[in-house]
């Protein structure tokens, strides 16, 4: 049940960010890559060998904050993804 619905979350993370017109190419490069991150540990494979779930979490936060202010739609979705993520422990 959560790993769907963190698939669809995932999914409406990829339709905002194509969206964000006043998003950086490298925000939104970074954000695509630990989308990714996060679906291969749905999917069971193992996590890159430089990512760490903590450190995946921490990035997520990171972007939360940096996004507040100029897209808050972007930011709280991302933190309702670390929140089920942190829920589920990862």
């Amino acid at each position: 049940m959560k790993t769907a619905e963190l698939n669809r979350m995932l999914a409406a993370l990829h339709g905002e960010l194509a969206r964000a017109q006043r998003l950086d190419e490298e925000t939104k490069n970074n954000l695509l890559a630990l989308f990714g991150d996060i679906q291969s540990l749905l999917q069971g494979k193992p996590a890159k060998p430089d990512r760490e779930k903590k450190s995946l979490i921490a990035d997520l936060d990171d972007h939360v904050r940096d996004l507040e202010a100029g897209h808050p739609s972007l930011s709280s979705a991302i933190e309702r993804l670390v929140d089920m993520l942190s829920g589920m422990g990862i």
